[in-house]
């Protein structure tokens, strides 16, 4: 009787190791094995495909080759558009109110996968703005005019020879500048005017003041000074420019063509090699 009770247990002892092993074999190799739905991404078009319904496209793995996914958005079970293993369109209505919901998708025989998603926060495009204004202009010149250099502009305090300006907004340049004639008219009054010019070089009508008339004697002369102007009222790029003259001075106001320099007649247009700064209008 012993004997064989052991030859029994040496039987089934033997048939243990296959039986595991078979078993694990068919786990690997089931489709149930390790097939849970995967949402990697998704995105949802509003008003679609009418006023009433939003669709909302998933992207991930696994949502079933052979069975309809399932799909649950806050509880409420989506009308399936189309589906395939990795990417489900569903309907859901657009009085959902804005939150976040748990999106679920489900497979066969019911493995359950889940994600977070946002409704309602992003609206419609909207009608685009106004462009905005253009950037400040590159500028690296000083000017070399007549007797005259001026270099380092310094544009509204910004310690560059650029800036944005609004329309009609104030305007000051300070700059260096030096003075050298080289002997000729020894004596001469001498002035530095700034004008507004164009990117086409013309000037910029009532530009030239008494803000912008710089009226010295002595030649072989220079220093720092500051100039002001009023930005014009129209969007674009302006120039600062300046140029010499041998008027009597600056001012003040009388008859045209009567040797001061603020009564005219003004140039038309200022050479590019005339531009100290630059501003843009907003």
């Amino acid at each position: 009787m012993r004997f064989a009770e052991r030859t029994l247990r040496r039987a089934l002892k033997g048939l243990r190791q296959p039986v595991v092993l078979l078993a694990s074999m068919f786990l690997v190799a089931s489709p149930l094995f390790a097939q849970f739905p995967i949402i990697s991404s998704t995105t949802i078009a509003y008003g679609v495909p009418s006023a009433g319904l939003n669709q909302i496209t998933i992207n991930g793995t696994t949502f079933g080759p052979s069975h309809i996914p399932v799909v649950t958005l806050n509880g409420t079970t989506l009308p399936i558009v189309s589906w395939s293993t990795t990417k489900i369109t569903a309907n859901f209505s657009s009085s959902l109110p804005p939150g976040n919901y748990i999106l679920t998708v489900k497979n066969f025989p019911s493995f359950l996968g889940s994600s977070t998603v946002t409704v309602g926060n992003a609206g419609p495009q909207g009608i685009p703005g106004v462009a905005g204004p253009n950037g400040s202009p590159t500028l690296t010149i000083g000017i070399v005019s007549g007797f005259i250099t001026a270099t380092s502009a310094n544009v509204n305090t910004t310690g560059r020879n650029t800036s944005h300006v609004g329309g009609g907004g104030a305007v000051t340049v300070s700059f260096d500048w030096t003075n050298n004639r080289n002997g000729y008219c020894p004596g001469c009054f001498e002035q530095i005017v700034g004008a507004l010019v164009n990117a086409d070089t013309t000037v910029i009508a009532g530009s030239i003041t008494g803000g912008s008339c710089l009226d010295f004697i002595s030649d072989n002369s220079g220093g720092n000074s500051t100039m002001t102007f009023t930005a014009p009222g129209t969007v674009g790029t302006y120039y600062i420019a300046l140029y010499p003259t041998l008027d009597f001075g600056c001012g003040p106001v009388g008859t045209p063509g009567d040797g001061w320099v603020l009564d005219g007649p003004f140039p038309a247009n200022l050479p590019q090699s005339d531009f100290l700064a630059g501003i843009t209008v907003y």
